[in-house]
């Protein structure tokens, strides 16, 4: 009769207990690399969060100031001299 090692882990099969716990091994420290991944993506995600929070409370004061000249002065002008202007808004688009 042969003796087969069964891992919960790499739900595989393995001849021998050092094949299986060396594999299990292996598959340990893959995840734990994928985890260490996951962790830095999540936390540039969060940064990304985090600055578009700012951008939207910046975003406010800025419509609320404008419109508060608006009511008193009755209009309001932006000029635009550059490119620099779309680039700051549409920046993101150009990545592709």
């Amino acid at each position: 009769m042969i003796t087969k090692y069964y891992s919960e882990k790499t739900k595989k099969e393995y001849s021998t207990e050092k094949e299986c716990i060396a594999a299990e091994k292996e598959y340990d420290k893959a995840n734990a690399e994928k985890e260490k991944e996951r962790a830095l993506i999540k936390k540039e995600a969060d940064e990304i969060n985090k600055a578009y929070e700012e951008l939207k409370v910046a975003r406010k004061k800025y419509n609320d100031l404008v419109n508060k000249f608006i009511k008193e002065h009755n209009s309001y002008h932006l000029t635009i001299n550059s490119k620099d202007f779309f680039d700051t808004f549409f920046d993101n688009f150009w990545l592709f």
